[in-house]
């Protein structure tokens, strides 16, 4: 059973005078979180979003979850609420959903916003649009913290858009009582001020079932390199078929497998068709159950994304799943692999730098060893029961920062 505490300024407690003054420690909030894109499209934000609302609720929160209608409008599940009518677009080489209320059903929201009374209002990527910003018009009392997770590509178009993000987060902040960021990557366009600090929280997720994968590894001599991601120009894949087909050249026993979907995917099976590259299976889109499987039977993991990465849930994943990470050094990834940036990051876009930490690494089982043993340590520190603390931390902070300036 979840209670909403806070009712001008008066707290209620549901315990005995006893329980109250003994043992009540904690404030239980009822907290909105506005998820911008489709709830059930596979993504590190939505992912984020899922595992800190379970994250919260065990510890007695009450958390819904705002979010526009999917592919699929009979995906559901418990405190999920949908408003707004979606589109998909690709803006900066990645996708992104246009979501509107209008109509009847803005007067829905508006009265069910009201009713609610949210203590905390969550947005993520607040200037998506267009619902995140309906519901900050409507946020009342409710106290508002906003977490930014984009960086724009280093083109001209990304550089403009910096600029943009910049100023708009200037307006946008007079609306808000606590501002986040995933990393230094998306804070560094942020604007600057005093008066409103920039907390970096990790965009954290429940990596237990990843801990929990066993070694399935053959031991048949073949080297196991594993991608996961969306098939666009932006994530690095043909660049990593080029490195792969140097190391095949090499007489390197090695094979490719590729999770994930996109527009690519053509360019993929007709470069592998006319360069006659062996070893690549194609999996498609897999299921979390089957990605585990996957990653079971790995040896190595490589994300080679170009750029517009602001931390790298991805690697984290692999990294807590025992594998050793080769990535590109953009802005996100060399947050998380920092500490490993010699072994592990490589020049983004450069495939014989790529080639040549792919190789040194598979020709060293003991650098592989260490790397894993390293990544799930690593990867501890950005789990959701790391960082949910922090989260309430942050929500009780917007809390107070509402009530006095009011």
């Amino acid at each position: 059973m979840y209670f909403d505490f806070r009712k001008n300024d008066v707290l209620f407690y549901p315990y005995s005078f006893c329980d109250r003054i003994n043992h009540i420690k904690e404030i239980f909030m009822k907290i909105a979180i506005v998820c911008p894109y489709d709830y059930f499209r596979p993504g590190g934000v939505q992912f984020h979003i899922r595992d800190v609302a379970q994250a919260l609720r065990a510890r007695g929160h009450r958390v819904i979850v705002i979010a526009p209608p999917g592919e699929d409008e009979s995906q559901q599940e418990d405190d999920l609420v949908y408003f707004g009518k979606r589109r998909s677009v690709v803006f900066n080489e990645t996708q992104m959903d246009l979501s509107l209320v209008w109509g009847k059903e803005w007067q829905r929201l508006k009265k069910w916003m009201v009713t609610e009374a949210f203590d905390v209002i969550h947005f993520h990527t607040i200037w998506d649009p267009f619902l995140p910003l309906q519901i900050l018009a409507l946020a009342g009392n409710s106290a508002c913290v906003a977490t930014f997770h984009d960086t724009p590509p280093a083109t001209f178009v990304g550089r403009v858009t910096k600029r943009i993000f910049y100023g708009v987060s200037r307006i946008l902040y007079r609306w808000l009582d606590v501002v986040t960021a995933v990393s230094s990557s998306p804070a560094r366009h942020l604007y600057k001020t005093t008066e409103k600090q920039i907390h970096i929280v990790p965009p954290c997720i429940n990596y237990a079932p990843y801990f929990d994968i066993k070694d399935q590894r053959e031991d048949n001599g073949v080297c196991t390199i594993l991608f996961i991601g969306r098939l666009d120009p932006r994530k690095g894949m043909m660049v990593l078929l080029d490195a792969y087909k140097k190391l095949r050249d090499d007489g390197l026993s090695v094979e490719l497998n590729v999770i994930g979907d996109g527009d690519q995917m053509v360019l993929l099976k007709q470069t592998i068709s006319t360069q006659q590259i062996e070893g690549v299976n194609l999996i498609g889109r897999v299921n979390e159950e089957e990605k585990y499987i996957w990653m079971a039977n790995a040896d190595i993991f490589c994300s080679p994304a170009l750029y517009g990465e602001s931390f790298g849930i991805v690697l984290v994943e692999a990294m807590a799943a025992g594998l050793p990470v080769i990535a590109a050094a953009n802005s996100g990834y060399s947050t998380v692999l920092q500490e490993q940036k010699e072994t592990c990051l490589t020049a983004p876009g450069n495939s014989q730098d790529l080639y040549q930490k792919l190789k040194d690494l598979i020709k060293c089982p003991e650098t592989q060893n260490r790397l894993s043993l390293w990544g799930k340590a690593e990867a501890k520190k950005h789990d959701c029961s790391t960082w949910v603390e922090k989260i309430i931390e942050i929500y009780d902070i917007s809390i107070t920062n509402r009530q006095q300036n009011r």
